[in-house]
């Protein structure tokens, strides 16, 4: 399944590339309606990139590492029978899980534990800070260059 992952980040990074050849060409307007991103093209250029983008989606949400066939796990001899406690003093693995919502600027963090928390807010403030960026950049070449 790893030549799905593989594919899949392909096609998004083919689908980026062709809607932004769409853009530089004059085939495709970019604009932002409130926060969210909106595109629209009249050539080829914008229609095979949205093309590969959806398909990069389908490919990463059908291949994903979320359907992988994961083996049943066989009692070894380390682990004890289901009757007798642990004598390992091993601490059993639980699954780590975050997620990170950016609503305009403003990130939202949340997580199982306080370290994966804390990542994901970290990753969040990155990507606040680049959006200011972006829009300052934006209003100076705007101010710098006025469209007639």
């Amino acid at each position: 399944m790893r030549w799905a992952r593989l594919l899949g980040i392909s096609l998004l990074i083919v689908g980026g590339a062709l809607i932004g050849a769409s853009v530089a060409t004059g085939e495709g307007k970019v604009s932002l309606i409130v926060v969210v991103p909106v595109f629209w093209a009249t050539g080829a250029l914008g229609f095979l990139g949205i093309g590969a983008l959806f398909l990069g989606f389908a490919v990463l949400l059908f291949f994903g590492p979320w359907f992988q066939i994961v083996p049943s796990e066989t009692p070894s001899a380390s682990t004890p029978p289901p009757g007798e406690p642990d004598t390992t003093g091993a601490k059993s693995a639980s699954p780590r899980y975050g997620g990170l919502i950016v609503v305009g600027p403003f990130p939202v963090a949340f997580g199982t534990d306080r370290q994966l928390t804390m990542w994901m807010l970290v990753i969040g403030i990155v990507i606040a800070a680049a959006f200011v960026m972006f829009t300052l950049l934006y209003l100076v070449n705007q101010v710098w260059f006025p469209s007639p």
